[in-house]
């Protein structure tokens, strides 16, 4: 099974971001880009109120169901209109495309203040087809409230 550049994260990294995004029985999460669920079963497991995640491959969803996760990952092929008003934390691991970019900066203008927004740069490099993949792209029009390093991952907290 060809998952493409995706790779797992350290529960540690994947824990920190929750945290630093203070997850608590008010947090109602949204993980763009699911991957194996990962964040949005830890985010119940830290007491949220409820976490949803969004995931564009169909094989890693697939990854996830396998590995019994128990949370709801919906596939955005079905995805008809998300309001996002409706959540106070996003978690999103940065990616090199410029659509991460420009999803982020379509995002900030939708979010209610106070909404908190936590992002992973990832230090380590993938391959795809050959070519280097740097993970993480910096979100220059935003500046972060606060910043963490957990095992050599940089994990920023935005809050609008």
């Amino acid at each position: 099974m060809d998952l493409g550049a995706w790779v797992s994260l350290e529960p540690e990294v994947v824990h920190a971001m929750l945290a630093l995004g203070g997850v608590d029985n008010r947090t109602n999460h949204l993980d763009l880009g699911a991957g194996d669920g990962r964040f949005c079963t830890e985010a119940m497991v830290m007491g949220a109120k409820s976490s949803i995640g969004y995931e564009l491959d169909p094989a890693i969803v697939a990854v996830a169901v396998a590995a019994g996760a128990n949370v709801q990952l919906r596939d955005v092929g079905t995805l008809t209109a998300a309001d996002v008003r409706q959540v106070n934390l996003i978690t999103v691991w940065t990616t090199i495309e410029p659509v991460t970019t420009q999803l982020l900066g379509l995002l900030y203008e939708r979010l209610r203040p106070g909404t908190r927004l936590v992002l992973l740069y990832d230090s380590r490099v993938q391959t795809r087809d050959g070519q280097r993949i740097e993970m993480g792209v910096p979100i220059h029009a935003w500046q972060p409230t606060e910043m963490q390093w957990v095992l050599g991952n940089k994990i920023c907290l935005y809050v609008k």
